[in-house]
């Protein structure tokens, strides 16, 4: 395997695809595993797309990849991802992670919003935010409703069922 030094880390990865290819897809998988979880999910799908490089990290700490001592948080993992894709990939790029790779994956797509063109999340880790609802005339907290809610649910404005 292939190795890119950043932040300290020698960082493993495979990479599948034309190095020229139209569409650029780096694949993060969850805690614990290793870059296999991910190449046995998606290589499938891209049996048939052949105009996609596809870049399969081993996170630190996990796979081929050890992790030093300075890496001890997910800040840490972080920092060595968005260094690994600013080093392999010079242009856009979509983004896929599962689980843990998930998260870092959302941490990629608030930090470079111009460069991502598309994210897939599986089963992926979220942290549910907890808030105070409150009710409008419509009687569903439409800033805080899941889509659907509020004004087009179906409800009157009295909280009846109705058109």
């Amino acid at each position: 395997m292939p190795k890119v030094s950043v932040a300290g880390v020698a960082v493993d990865y495979v990479e599948r695809g034309p190095g020229e290819a139209d569409w650029t897809l780096v694949l993060l998988h969850g805690f614990t595993p290793d870059h296999r979880l991910m190449t046995g999910a998606f290589e499938p799908v891209f049996a048939r797309r052949d105009r996609w490089r596809r870049i399969y990290l081993d996170l630190p700490g996990m796979g081929l990849t050890k992790a030093p001592g300075h890496v001890g948080s997910t800040d840490d993992v972080y920092e060595v991802v968005r260094e690994v894709v600013e080093k392999l990939v010079p242009g856009p790029y979509a983004v896929a992670g599962e689980s843990y790779g998930g998260y870092l994956a959302r941490g990629l797509v608030a930090e470079h919003a111009q460069r991502v063109t598309g994210m897939a999340l599986v089963c992926p880790m979220i942290v549910a935010a907890r808030h105070r609802v409150r009710q409008h005339d419509s009687g569903v907290d439409e800033a805080h409703a899941p889509p659907g809610a509020g004004r087009d649910s179906g409800r009157s404005r009295s909280g009846g069922r109705g058109p």
